[in-house]
């Protein structure tokens, strides 16, 4: 019968063909062994199985598939190998068929069988589109201050977004509380320290408070400025207090 054989004259019975082996005909001798890409899983088999997609068989006479590992995928069944997951996707777990892509705010940027993850956009930076190979730059009067950020945000009111720097983790204040015994600024995140204001949001640069305004150094935040009270002036511009 298909599937067992007899290799010596006179047996009483047939013999079932081994895992990895096969025979299609009846009174055959021996057995054939599977080629790589198939296999048997049962013993007395009349013909050899293909390895599915995200599993593959790289030699003869197999008994069993291997799935492809995390980072490797196959998308096509009788393999022998499987493939590096491409840049901008990743294979989570193993006997996959295909990668897929990395989520927003995600990428990978090369072709690796490392890409069993991907990784997190840093701060500064983010991704908007699944399958990204790398992150974006936020733009200029944004930032993004998580890592995995999928977008920016824009600098609120008193706040901009040099263009100059190289990051974009974090909106700079348009003036800094000052050090009441040094006089000097409390913070490095800022553009300056007084006269400055900005009422718009998403901006790259601060606006100087017109003549007869004035704008303290007691707060992170300008988004305004103040108006000098009666019997005070100011005769320029970007003044932090008013003169008498």
């Amino acid at each position: 019968l298909p599937g067992r054989y007899a290799d010596v004259v006179q047996l009483a019975n047939c013999k079932d063909c081994n895992l990895g082996f096969y025979v299609t005909d009846s009174f055959a001798k021996k057995c054939k062994g599977c080629a790589r890409g198939r296999f048997t899983d049962a013993v007395g088999m009349p013909k050899c199985l293909d390895c599915s997609p995200g599993y593959y068989s790289k030699a003869i006479k197999y008994a069993n598939c291997t799935a492809c590992p995390k980072g490797r995928a196959q998308i096509q069944s009788v393999s022998i190998s499987c493939n590096d997951c491409p840049a901008g996707k990743y294979a989570p777990v193993s006997g996959m068929s295909m990668c897929i892509d990395c989520n927003v705010g995600y990428y990978n940027n090369k072709q690796s069988d490392e890409n069993f993850v991907c990784n997190e956009c840093p701060s500064g930076f983010y991704s908007a589109d699944k399958g990204s190979k790398l992150c974006d730059q936020c733009d200029s009067g944004k930032y993004s201050a998580n890592v995995g950020s999928y977008l920016c945000s824009l600098c609120p009111q008193g706040y901009i977004g040099v263009a100059a720097e190289q990051t974009r983790e974090e909106c700079r204040s348009c003036h800094c509380p000052l050090d009441a015994t040094t006089g000097q600024p409390l913070s490095s995140d800022c553009s300056t320290t007084e006269g400055m204001y900005q009422n718009e949001i998403g901006q790259t640069e601060c606006k100087e408070c017109p003549s007869g305004y004035f704008s303290t150094s007691n707060t992170m935040a300008a988004p305004e400025c103040a108006l000098c009270a009666p019997g005070l002036y100011a005769d320029v511009a970007a003044q932090g207090t008013c003169k008498f």
